[in-house]
């Protein structure tokens, strides 16, 4: 797995609930591997910075109103800088 590169602005962990995919595993001996990755990152991009989201937020801005405030946000921190 790469790492990311740039500042980590929402991060997330998760883990492997089904060891090596065997169901008769799950949740007894414990998570499997464990892993992090970055649901907002920033990044400099030539002489701008740039924010990289995993989340949905344009399919969801009509129907959901965090995703609104969630673009807001991250236009309002990218002007500010």
């Amino acid at each position: 797995m790469m790492m990311q590169e740039g500042d980590i602005i929402s991060g997330v962990v998760s883990y492997d609930h089904f060891q090596n995919l065997d169901l008769m595993l799950r949740h007894y001996p414990g998570p499997g591997d464990v892993w992090f990755g970055a649901n907002i990152l920033e990044t400099k991009h030539g002489k701008g910075t740039m924010l990289f989201s995993t989340f949905d937020i344009i399919n969801n801005l009509n129907s959901d109103p965090v995703a609104e405030i969630i673009l807001k946000n991250m236009i309002n921190y990218i002007n500010s800088k």
